[in-house]
């Protein structure tokens, strides 16, 4: 019967035993793929950690992950209101992640916002670091990086302050 309805659709025997094989596969894996529940994702436990060396500082510094809340509340620190428009400000941006991230053996965090100012005059390399690692742990890639600073232009305190 294969055969009589393969020649009159004008299908090789072959590619309909192949279609087939792909339905019967296909219907297996929607069978044996176990969705999440609401509860499950919920109840999860998603945070990671990541340890950064940072030999200029003599040590390591261990890194979480954030939540998207926090993660949010991060990016929308980035954004400042000029004149009605919005732009980037990405004046310490490396520094406000390291807050958000870092943490100490026990998980509680190392930074304050109000050591801003202080972490971000620190060297740049170990912060480079950190900042990576930590935009990775949430959830940042580079292509997110990148258009968060695509349209970045130097405002007028950016250039009183440049070197």
């Amino acid at each position: 019967m294969t055969e009589q309805v393969c020649d009159a659709l004008g299908l090789p025997l072959r590619m309909a035993a192949g279609f087939v094989a792909g339905l019967l596969l296909r219907q297996l894996w929607e069978i044996s793929v176990a969705f999440l529940t609401r509860s499950d994702i919920l109840e999860a436990d998603d945070t990671r950690y990541e340890t950064v060396a940072c030999p200029e500082w003599g040590g390591d510094v261990r890194l979480r992950s954030i939540s998207g809340a926090k993660r949010d509340a991060y990016e929308s620190s980035l954004m400042e209101e000029r004149g009605g428009s919005r732009k980037m400000n990405l004046r310490n941006a490396r520094a406000k992640l390291i807050i958000l991230t870092a943490v100490d053996e026990d998980g509680r965090p190392l930074f304050t916002a109000d050591d801003l100012r202080a972490l971000g005059a620190k060297n740049a390399a170990p912060l480079d670091r950190l900042f990576d690692a930590a935009r990775k742990l949430a959830g940042m890639s580079d292509d997110d990086v990148e258009k968060m600073t695509e349209n970045f232009g130097e405002t007028d305190d950016d250039a009183e302050s440049s070197v």
